[in-house]
């Protein structure tokens, strides 16, 4: 399930909240199976909360403040055939399209105002135990990714690209990368690992 909290507490005298308060569930969720992640995002009509759930071909969506439900196809053709499953979300920059990052490696990115495949990515090695990680940089032009390769190779794709394989390998790890984050506001990315 998911839960969403809310802080409670008053407000100051510009309408932000005061120091103080506390987070209250606000809302539990059921998506009829077992939530891989969850993510904030928007789709051009407002915030959405989008929910990756286990073996379940579709994506939830819960928008805005009234968390009204909704789905979008993972499938690329429509079906409800389940071959992979989501276990990473991640919102671009701009809120408007999704990484979704899949037990066998693949990211897809989905655009959230359409519900369509924007890319497929490849070249991330998965093995549906290990949770991979993913960040935009802050341009939105490029994704990097953690694998399950036991010499932990980062992988960077440039998403406008034509061609759906890594632009580069950054090998600064010799085990396992479990995070990694991009600078705000430039060209650096740092990264942790087993190692």
């Amino acid at each position: 399930s998911i839960a969403v909290y809310r802080r409670d507490g008053g407000a100051d005298g510009e309408g932000q909240l005061a120091w103080g308060g506390e987070y209250a569930l606000w809302e539990r969720l059921s998506c009829g199976g077992v939530v891989e992640a969850v993510e904030w995002a928007e789709d051009g009509a407002g915030s959405l909360l989008v929910a990756a759930v286990r073996n379940d071909h579709r994506l939830h969506t819960y928008r805005g403040a009234t968390l009204q439900h909704a789905t979008v196809n993972l499938n690329e053709n429509g079906d409800d055939h389940v071959s992979f499953t989501a276990l990473v979300l991640t919102a671009s920059p701009c809120r408007t399209q999704l990484a979704v990052h899949t037990h066998s490696g693949c990211i897809l990115v989905l655009c959230l105002r359409t519900g369509r495949h924007v890319w497929r990515l490849q070249g991330a090695a998965g093995d549906g135990y290990n949770r991979p990680t993913q960040a935009w940089h802050s341009s939105g032009r490029y994704i990097y990714a953690t694998t399950t390769e036991a010499l932990g190779p980062i992988l960077v794709w440039a998403v406008a690209s034509p061609s759906a394989q890594p632009v580069a390998r950054l090998t600064g790890h010799t085990k396992l990368v479990r995070d990694l984050h991009p600078h705000p506001d430039d060209d650096r990315l740092a990264s942790c690992g087993y190692d």
